[in-house]
């Protein structure tokens, strides 16, 4: 299980496959940020959180409205 081997505290440095709420919400809950870059098809709100610089910007995630089936 991807989980097993992250815990509080550890960064995960991912790809943007795992850049999906499920996933996020998951490792934020046990402790674990990560970082990851935006999927491709999901289009960022810039006028929300924090610039850093080119491409480069912090989002506060919210929780979907839609079921995720689980």
């Amino acid at each position: 299980m991807l989980f097993d081997g992250i815990g509080a505290g550890d960064i995960l440095l991912a790809n943007r496959y795992y850049c999906t709420w499920a996933i996020i919400a998951t490792l934020m809950k046990q402790g674990s940020p990560i970082l990851v870059q935006n999927h491709a098809q999901r289009k960022p709100n810039v006028t929300e959180g924090k610039n850093l610089g080119t491409r480069d910007h912090i989002f506060h995630w919210k929780n979907p409205k839609k079921n995720l089936g689980g």
